[in-house]
């Protein structure tokens, strides 16, 4: 949450969210070398977790994310987030319903023949 709110608060549009009308000479902080933000720390989480769930159906692809950010640099993506073909595949694997669907239905026959044991 800190992370995205650093990159959101130094986004090049904000004199339209009603920030400062006047143009700055001091330099914009950068969320992606500031020294509070542990690189490790949120990297191994947005490989593990590439994709978060908002609200309902709604989620943010943090790569989408990451790379509008004005800071952002692509030598430093594969750090970040997971570029490999096998992490990929690992993610699309674990966010396709569709690939649980079996252990859903194998889960469900089981939870509905012990309730017809009790």
């Amino acid at each position: 949450v800190y992370l995205l709110w650093m990159l959101d608060r130094d986004s090049p549009d904000k004199a339209d969210k009603g920030g400062p009308a006047h143009k700055s000479t001091a330099p914009r902080s950068n969320a992606f070398r500031h020294r509070f933000v542990k690189k490790e720390r949120f990297a191994k989480l947005l490989k593990r977790y590439p994709v978060v769930p908002l609200y309902g159906d709604m989620h943010a692809n943090l790569q989408a994310v990451l790379q509008r950010c004005p800071n952002f640099a692509q030598e430093s993506a594969t750090d970040w987030i997971a570029v490999s073909k096998k992490d990929e595949q690992r993610a699309q694997q674990d966010y396709n319903i569709i690939a649980h669907l079996p252990r859903l239905r194998v889960m469900v026959a089981e939870y509905i023949g012990s309730l017809n044991e009790l």
